[in-house]
């Protein structure tokens, strides 16, 4: 091969990987972009089932035997090992508090801190916020659990008569 024609297929080579190198680019762009839209996507869809979550929510009744949980994080801090603190009691009542938020009366049948039994605060009431409601950050009222309702066990508990 001579010189001109050895100079003219490396400058046609070149050429060639300057316009692929170009396309790749452009791709590289339009991934971008799609992973930005689908973690968008991803954002609003996590936002959806959020909603979906506390729109599923029961409100607590008059008459349902219920564990109320102490902390909002309850499910994490017994996966994390931590010791449960709840009380189960049924619901005598539901009234708005100063600030107008709908408050569950629960009279206490049976309670729990750090995982033991925690009788000084049987035969007591407390007031719980009902569920479904806003909080800070984002959250949403979730701390009552219905353990039975009209006869009909729900869920587990440890309630002694």
């Amino acid at each position: 091969m001579n010189k001109e024609l050895i100079e003219f297929t490396i400058g046609r080579l070149k050429a060639i990987q300057d316009s692929r190198l170009k396309r790749i680019a452009g791709w590289e762009n339009q991934i971008n972009e799609e992973r930005s839209e689908i973690h968008e996507t991803i954002a609003e869809i996590e936002g959806l089932e959020a909603q979906l979550a506390h729109a599923n929510l029961e409100k607590i009744e008059v008459g349902d035997l219920v564990r109320s949980h102490d902390f909002p994080e309850h499910e994490e801090r017994i996966a994390e090992g931590r010791k449960p603190c709840y009380v189960e009691g049924e619901v005598v009542g539901i009234e708005k508090d100063y600030n107008g938020v709908e408050m569950v009366v629960v009279f206490i049948r049976q309670a729990t801190f750090g995982g033991k039994a925690d009788p000084s605060r049987i035969g007591k009431t407390i007031r719980a916020p009902q569920n479904g409601l806003p909080t800070t950050f984002g959250r949403v009222t979730e701390y009552l659990e219905i353990l039975m309702r009209d006869g009909v066990v729900l869920g587990e508990f440890t309630l002694v008569e």
